[in-house]
């Protein structure tokens, strides 16, 4: 039987409330801002963000000095059988980016400080959407799936795992204010930074 790539991106801001762009396409190729090295797929090359990653129009009508899009890529097809008659294994590959729509409201930082504050906020949104995707493509590779039925049931996985990823991200800007709560800000950037160590 043959089995079909598909392709999806999810756009998640950090902008309350999160709104969900999710695109399905087949496409033959993977974009992607972490590059997966061959030795070991799960361990990604971090980026780090600067101030030319904001490419948005920032939102005049909010408080807040920077939004911060990440964009979670999937990609699978049909890999090996399971042991199991009917089952497959699916060739998974993810990727996290930043969306255009992001932006800064580099007008209004008046300091290196502030803005160095704001973009380790940023980098937060950025870095909890790369440890979405490789905990993504982990659960995703080792599922036995229906051969009849493996995008719904990619499809179901994707959307219970993105709804708590998407509870995360929320929690993080009510707990820190936006980043201006420095001590909750600072308790969210050990537990992103455990986050990294437990993935590992």
């Amino acid at each position: 039987m043959k089995i079909n790539s598909s392709h999806q991106q999810v756009a998640c801001s950090s902008l309350l409330p999160h709104a969900l762009y999710l695109i399905v396409t087949l496409l033959a190729s993977l974009i992607m801002s972490v590059v997966f090295g061959q030795g070991n797929a799960e361990l990604p090359v971090m980026k780090k963000l600067t101030t030319t990653d904001f490419k948005g129009q920032p939102d005049e009508l909010v408080d807040y000095l920077a939004q911060t899009t990440p964009v979670i890529s999937l990609r699978y097809s049909g890999s090996t059988n399971c042991a199991e008659n009917g089952k497959i294994k699916l060739k998974v590959e993810t990727g996290v980016s930043v969306s255009e729509r992001s932006w800064l409201k580099l007008s209004k930082i008046k300091t290196p400080e502030l803005l160095n504050a704001l973009l380790s906020h940023e980098q937060g949104h950025y870095d909890m959407g790369a440890i979405f995707s490789i905990e993504l493509k982990k659960t995703l590779s080792g599922i036995c799936f229906d051969k009849a039925g493996y995008k719904q049931q990619v499809d179901s996985v994707f959307k219970s795992m993105y709804a708590r990823y998407d509870t995360l991200q929320k929690e993080y800007d009510t707990d820190t204010d936006h980043m201006r709560n420095k001590n909750m800000q600072l308790k969210w950037k050990q537990k992103i930074a455990a986050m990294w160590k437990n993935i590992r």
